[in-house]
């Protein structure tokens, strides 16, 4: 299984593991959501975005 993020308004973090991310409205990313991970908006914006799971 795969998971993508598309976000298309605001700004949010994610954290992938030890890894930390953040994304704007127009950016995406694929990662396996197997691993530990956390979405935060660390703004007062409000954030539109969407998760897809990917069944293989």
């Amino acid at each position: 299984m795969d998971e993508y993020i598309f976000v298309t308004k605001g700004q949010i973090e994610l954290e992938i593991g030890d890894e930390l991310y953040k994304f704007s409205n127009g950016v995406s990313i694929r990662f396996l959501p197997d691993k530990h991970h956390c979405y935060r908006n660390q703004t007062d914006e409000l954030v539109h975005w969407f998760i897809l799971y990917y069944f293989k």
